[in-house]
C-alpha cells in the first residue's frame, strides 16, 4: 500500500514538472521542407539563379556583380543587399515558421481548434496522410455542428485543402504551439503561397495552394463572428440583428451600447464565410461603416 502510495506521488509530481517544463520551454513544430523534399528549393535547385545582391528590388547576379559593374553600387549606402545561401534560409524560416503570434488570435479568439475541426483529428489526419503526403489534407469532423444554415455530422470528412508534404508531421503553413496550458495553432506564408505536388509529395515553393478552404475552416471555427470584419456584415446588417425592444432603448439612453443577437450574427458571418472559394483568402476589413453604427 505505502509503495503504491509513493509511485503515484512520483507520478503527480512528474505531470506538474512535465506541465510546467512544456509552459516554459513553450515547445512548437512548424513544416520546413529539406531541400531533398522540395520541387524547387531556392539554392539546391538548378534552376534558381538567387544569389547576389538586390538594390532596391533589382536583381544582380554574382556574375554580374564581379563583371564590370561599379563596386559603389553594390554597398549598402546604395540600398544593396547580398542575397547569400544564410540570408535565403533566413528568409524560409520566415516563410515556413514565422506566424507573427497570430496563434493567440487564431486559437484563442476564433477558436479554429475549439468546433468541429479538433486537434485530435486533424493529428489523426495527418498522420494517415504522411507516408505518400497530400495536397488536400481529408479530417473527420469530431461533433455536429449547423454553421451559415448548413449541417455538418459528426463522422463526415471535410477537404480541407490543407498540404501535408511527404514525411511531415502536421500541415504546411500551419505551426503547432504548446503555449498557456495548451496546444494552439498559427498560419504562415506557406499555407497559401506553397503546395504538395501530389504525384511526388514534395512542396512547390511559391505555387498557389488553390483548394485551401479557408472559409470552410474559418467557419468551423467557435467564434466565427470574431472575423465579421472581413465579411459583408456591415454596420447596416448589424443594425437589423439589434432587437428594437424597450429595455435595450432605455439601455441606450443611460449610455449602454445595445449588442446584436450572438447567432443571427454568427450565421450571417458563417454564410459568407462559407461562399469563400477554394483558393481564396480575405485578408482586408472594412471598418468604414461600423466607426458610425451607433449614429
Amino acid at each position: 500500500m505505502k509503495r503504491r502510495y509513493w509511485i503515484g506521488i512520483n507520478i503527480f509530481v512528474a505531470v506538474i514538472v512535465l506541465y510546467v517544463g512544456l509552459n516554459l520551454l513553450e515547445p512548437g513544430y512548424a513544416v520546413k521542407p529539406p531541400a531533398e523534399l522540395s520541387f524547387n528549393h531556392p539554392i539546391e535547385h538548378e534552376m534558381n539563379d538567387v544569389l547576389g545582391y538586390d538594390i532596391w528590388g533589382l536583381s544582380v547576379s554574382e556574375k554580374e556583380a564581379k563583371g564590370e559593374m561599379d563596386p559603389s553600387m553594390l554597398s549598402l549606402h546604395n540600398g544593396a543587399v547580398k542575397i547569400d545561401a544564410a540570408f535565403v534560409e533566413k528568409g524560409r524560416d520566415l516563410f515556413y515558421e514565422k506566424t507573427f503570434n497570430n496563434e493567440v488570435y487564431i486559437t484563442d479568439v476564433l477558436g479554429v481548434l475549439d468546433g468541429p475541426l479538433s486537434i485530435m483529428n486533424i493529428g489523426k489526419a495527418v498522420l494517415q496522410a504522411r507516408k505518400e503526403g497530400t495536397d488536400n489534407l481529408k479530417v473527420e469532423l469530431a461533433e455536429d455542428a449547423i454553421e451559415g444554415g448548413r449541417e455538418f455530422k459528426k463522422g463526415e470528412v471535410m477537404e480541407t485543402g490543407l498540404d501535408v508534404p511527404k514525411g511531415a508531421f502536421g500541415p504546411l503553413g500551419m505551426p503547432i504551439k504548446f503555449k498557456e496550458g495548451r496546444l494552439k495553432a498559427g498560419v504562415t506564408c506557406a499555407a497559401c503561397h506553397a503546395t504538395v505536388d501530389r504525384e511526388t509529395g514534395k512542396v512547390i515553393e511559391g505555387a498557389p495552394n488553390a483548394d485551401f478552404d479557408a472559409g470552410l475552416i474559418l467557419a468551423l471555427a467557435s467564434n466565427s463572428t470574431a472575423y465579421f470584419t472581413n465579411t459583408d456584415v456591415d454596420a447596416e446588417k448589424l443594425k437589423s440583428f439589434i432587437s428594437e425592444q424597450e429595455w435595450v432603448k432605455e439601455k441606450e439612453r443611460n449610455g449602454y451600447v445595445a449588442l446584436p443577437n450572438v447567432q443571427a450574427l454568427e450565421d450571417a458571418v458563417d454564410r459568407n464565410l462559407l461562399q469563400w472559394p477554394k483558393g481564396n483568402f480575405d485578408s482586408t476589413m472594412d471598418l468604414h461603416q461600423l466607426v458610425h453604427l451607433k449614429g
